[in-house]
């Protein structure tokens, strides 16, 4: 079945089900993109998808606060779909496809909520990084390439994989609670 805009609404809806009180709309932002607009109590989602230019952007406001999810998890979400041909974005252009969009949305959906928790809790520290660096780039130079260059080199040095290297970090500490804790049993004991 060919994509069409009612289509890609219902995928949507379905695939973000872990923000059940969201309203989603959907919204003409630009020609040839299906845009929705996902408006939940504490924040604001905007999807915009083009199969005809391949691309696919997500921006997350808190009331006026923007998070650009290129500065987090974009990177890694288009890293992840390169290493999965089955859900490119080329493919989903290529068989122009209901399923192939559907296994795209879902991954995208399932690396939101993994990292939601994150970007609410750390919102204004994140905010604040992300202006620094492009300040300094700014400050560096007028030249508009090389600030491009700075703000892609920050946000793949900087924000690939946030969360998992916190989760990593917590992992570590708790394996070391638990050889504290054995070491402190067999203390007892001797």
């Amino acid at each position: 079945m060919s994509l069409s805009e009612q289509d890609t609404a219902r995928v949507i809806s379905h695939e973000f089900w872990f923000l059940p009180n969201a309203i989603i709309n959907s919204t003409s932002t630009r020609e040839g993109y299906f845009s929705y607009e996902i408006v939940d109590k504490y924040f604001k989602i905007l999807i915009s998808y083009s199969p005809i230019r391949l691309e696919f952007d997500v921006d997350i406001s808190f009331g006026n606060e923007t998070i650009y999810i290129s500065d987090l998890i974009g990177y890694n979400l288009l890293k992840d779909i390169h290493k999965a041909p089955e859900v490119s974005l080329y493919r989903v252009y290529q068989e122009n496809d209901i399923a192939s969009f559907s296994k795209l949305i879902n991954h995208f959906a399932k690396l939101l909520e993994k990292n939601l928790g994150y970007i609410s809790s750390h919102r204004q520290e994140l905010l604040n990084k992300i202006t620094e660096i492009r300040k300094k780039a700014c400050q560096a130079s007028s030249d508009h390439d090389l600030i491009m260059q700075a703000n892609h080199y920050f946000r793949i040095k900087n924000w690939e994989g946030v969360v998992d290297r916190l989760e990593k970090v917590q992992s570590n500490l708790s394996e070391l609670n638990k050889k504290r804790l054995a070491y402190c049993k067999n203390k007892i004991k001797d």
